[in-house]
C-alpha cells in the first residue's frame, strides 16, 4: 500500500463548511460536483454538512491530477490504482509512467545519518534486521548513480 497520512482519517476538532473547504483548495463547485459524478471523491457532496482535513487533502490531491491536464480516462485509472480516501501527498508518492503505478519516494531518517554518520546508520539497519530498509537504500544509490551517468553521457 502506498503512504497515505492516515492521521487524516480521525476525525478533525475544526471541521469546515463546503464554501470553506472550496476557498481552501481554491477549487471550484462545479469541479467537485464534476469529480464526484466521476467517482474521484470518496465522499458525497451536499450529504455532509461539515467537513474534515481528509476531504481537503483529497480535494487537493485529485486536483493535482486533473488540473495537470491529463485525459480523464486516466486520471480514473490512475486513482483506481490508490485506495480511497486520497489523503495522499504528492511529497510521498508519484505516477511512475514506466510501470503504470504509484510509487513512494524513498524517505531515510537524514538527522539520524548525520548524528550516527553513514556507517553507523546501514550498521544499525542491518542489526535490526530492516533488511527492507537497506534494499531501499541500495536500490535509491543504483538509481542515483544510473542518473548520474546518464546526466554525464548526455553532456559529451
Amino acid at each position: 500500500m502506498k503512504r497515505r497520512n492516515d492521521i487524516l482519517m480521525q476525525s478533525t476538532l475544526f471541521k469546515r463548511t463546503l464554501e470553506e473547504i472550496i476557498d481552501e483548495t481554491g477549487s471550484g463547485i462545479n469541479e467537485l460536483i464534476e469529480w464526484n459524478k466521476k467517482g474521484w471523491l470518496s465522499f458525497s457532496l451536499g450529504v455532509q454538512k461539515e467537513y474534515d482535513d481528509k476531504e481537503k487533502y483529497e480535494i487537493n490531491f485529485v486536483k493535482g491530477l486533473v488540473r495537470s491536464g491529463l485525459p480523464e480516462d486516466s486520471v480514473s485509472f490512475m486513482l483506481s490504482k490508490l485506495e480511497k480516501p486520497y489523503c495522499y501527498d504528492y511529497k510521498d508518492v508519484y505516477w511512475d509512467f514506466a510501470v503504470q503505478d504509484w510509487r513512494e519516494f524513498e524517505h531515510f531518517d537524514e538527522i539520524e545519518i548525520i548524528e550516527n554518520g553513514l556507517d553507523s546508520y546501514l550498521e544499525s539497519k542491518a542489526e535490526d534486521e530492516e533488511l527492507e530498509d537497506l534494499e531501499k537504500i541500495v536500490r535509491y544509490c543504483k538509481e542515483l548513480l544510473a542518473r548520474h551517468q546518464e546526466n554525464e553521457e548526455s553532456e559529451q
